[in-house]
Order: structure tokens, then C-alpha cells, then sequence
């Protein structure tokens, strides 16, 4: 009888352990999109985030580097242009234990209309190939593998400069999100 009872106190902390993960990921996500391209500062990006990792001044922008904790890799990218403080564009590469998903996306942007390009180079070396969702009239851009089901990277950019999709085919696919 105790032997079921710590079987079952085990399987309880295994549950409360991943639902913190879940809320934790769910609070990048909302900290993440609480930053909007072409309206946020720096002071915005500090109060939110805390201080870059890294800062690299390039010729026209200036690149914000934000690091996992975990492992040092490169999580989160802002980009400002030179002349102003305003944000850019943002990239937040998501990590082996994040949890968001196309729903959640859906359900922050309600109009979202993501879009598959066709650009995202197929590797040669993986079985599976991801896709590149777009939605260039929010700004909006996803790197989804279809096959497990996970994103892999979410960029924010400003939809009057096309970025970070300007190299992208003009002919897109509607992709059909299951809500």
C-alpha cells in the first residue's frame, strides 16, 4: 500500500513539474508579445526582458542578444534600426522544452492568416523539413515542423518592409490551423 502511494505522490510532483514549465513558457511568450515592432523602445525591451546578453552595432541596426540561461545559445533577437531606439524586429528561437503552439498563436492574433512560403531550404541531412508560416499583414513569422508538430522559431517584423521574409517566393499557400 505505501509502495501505490509513493507511486502516486511520484506521478503528482511529475505533473506539478510540467505545468510549471508550461506557465513558464507561456510567460515568454507573453512578455515576448508584449513588445511591438515599429512601437516599442529599449527602455520597453529592458523593463520586460531585463538587459541583453550581447549588443553588436552593425552599419544600420543594432543587435540585441538575449541567451538561455540553460545552455548560453541565442534565444531571443531584437533588432533596432541606428536612427531610432524603436524596435525592429524580433526573434525568439524557441527551446526543446517550450510549449507554444499554432492554437496560441491563434488565439493573440485572432485574425491571424498564416501562409506557407516555400523558401525554407530543405536539409539534406534531417527526414523532416519545416515550413515557413507567414503572415505579412501582422508582421508574423513561423518556423513549424510539421511532422512533430512543434515551432521551432517565431519572428515579429514590420509588414510595410516584408522583414525577415523578403527573399520569400510572392506565391503562398494558405495553411489551415485546427483550433
Amino acid at each position: 500500500m505505501k509502495f501505490i502511494a509513493l507511486i502516486f505522490l511520484s506521478l503528482s510532483l511529475l505533473s506539478c513539474s510540467s505545468t510549471t514549465k508550461t506557465s513558464e513558457n507561456s510567460s515568454t511568450f507573453k512578455k515576448i508579445s508584449q513588445l511591438k515592432v515599429g512601437a516599442s523602445k529599449e527602455s520597453d525591451v529592458v523593463s520586460i526582458l531585463g538587459q541583453p546578453s550581447q549588443q553588436t552595432v552593425l552599419k544600420n541596426e543594432t543587435v540585441w542578444e538575449f541567451h538561455n540561461a540553460e545552455n548560453s545559445g541565442q534565444y531571443i533577437t531584437i533588432k533596432f534600426k541606428n536612427n531610432s531606439n524603436t524596435v525592429h524586429s524580433i526573434l525568439w528561437v524557441l527551446q526543446p522544452n517550450d510549449t507554444i503552439e499554432l492554437g496560441d498563436l491563434n488565439k493573440k492574433y485572432s485574425s491571424l492568416d498564416l501562409k506557407a512560403s516555400p523558401t525554407v531550404q530543405p536539409n539534406p541531412h534531417s527526414l523532416t523539413q519545416p515550413s515557413n508560416l507567414v503572415d505579412d499583414r501582422l508582421g508574423l513569422s513561423v518556423l513549424y515542423q510539421k511532422t512533430n508538430e512543434r515551432i521551432e522559431a517565431i519572428a515579429w517584423f514590420d509588414p510595410t518592409t516584408r522583414e525577415p521574409s523578403t527573399q520569400r517566393e510572392k506565391e503562398t499557400i494558405p495553411y489551415k490551423i485546427d483550433k
